[in-house]
């Protein structure tokens, strides 16, 4: 614990912007995620196109089978992770400006 504690005057809109841009690891998971599965889309709409649109259509070969695995892995990854960030940043915000607001009130009320 530092020897003196800062106290910082903030507005509400400044305090709003704090919350809202806290970034953990589940964010950068999210964006890893949706990176990856833009990278494996190329192959996965390549096989699907040689599978069902093709004429004639061709089997799926055991290559074409992986890269439509891990395109829906990184897909489903990517939504789960999204998830997890929405409702960590909306507690995580939430629960970090009800913080200083409290501590702000309660400074008021014995000012005053």
């Amino acid at each position: 614990m530092p020897d003196e504690l800062l106290r910082h005057n903030i507005s509400d809109e400044e305090l709003d912007q704090l919350g809202d841009n806290q970034r953990g690891f589940f964010h950068e998971v999210m964006w890893a995620t949706i990176t990856g599965a833009l990278g494996a889309a190329w192959g996965a709409l390549d096989a699907i196109g040689h599978a069902y649109f093709s004429d004639p259509a061709k089997p799926l070969t055991g290559y074409e089978q992986w890269e439509l695995t891990v395109f829906i892995t990184f897909i489903v990854l990517a939504l789960f992770s999204g998830f997890l960030v929405y409702r960590e940043g909306k507690r995580a915000g939430t629960c970090l400006k009800d913080k200083i607001r409290a501590r702000t009130k309660s400074q008021l009320e014995g000012s005053g």
